[in-house]
């Protein structure tokens, strides 16, 4: 059997723009964390019986994230806000719902069931998302042509953060 010591998750990737100040990109890095495609009731009502819908990231880590980010220049604009997750691309007439809603800036298909496992765990984690999408330049083929290039954006942020929690001695 394997045994893995696990302390910290960070969750990198892509995701598409709801909030019309991101453009392709930019970079999302979470302070709240839900599901906009899963019934309040099952959070709250039953395991892992939640106060809220929200997930949030360790606050360690988010605010090491604050402090990378307002000492490193970057080619892209780092926000800090809420990310949801659903399993399908947003359409013309789901994006309002979810807007009125949640209030996020962006949408993806992973970061909330991850946060759900870390937050089951008890395991610490945070989020970074950027965009390849946005309401304007949408679709398949607006994912597809930027996810490289979103991807790349935000690897090098989860860089210098691991670079940062290497000199804090987190990791050995």
């Amino acid at each position: 059997m394997i045994k893995c010591n696990v302390t910290h998750i960070i969750v990198t990737g892509v995701a598409g723009a709801i909030d019309n100040e991101l453009k392709i990109g930019d970079t999302v890095i979470s302070t709240e964390i839900a599901y906009h495609d899963v019934d309040e009731g099952i959070l709250t009502e039953y395991h892992p019986w939640m106060e809220s819908i929200y997930f949030k990231p360790d606050s360690e880590l988010l605010e090491l994230c604050r402090e990378m980010i307002s000492k490193n220049v970057f080619t892209q604009k780092v926000f800090f806000g809420k990310i949801v997750t659903g399993e399908a691309f947003i359409s013309d007439s789901g994006r309002a719902e979810i807007i009125s809603k949640y209030h996020p800036l962006c949408v993806d298909m992973e970061t909330a069931s991850i946060a759900h496992v870390c937050y089951a765990n008890k395991i610490p984690f945070i989020a970074i998302r950027s965009i390849t999408d946005t309401e304007d330049e949408c679709g398949k083929e607006a994912f597809q042509s930027n996810c490289v290039t979103a991807a790349d954006k935000s690897i090098e942020i989860v860089k210098r953060i691991l670079e940062s929690l290497n000199k804090k001695t987190y990791c050995e």
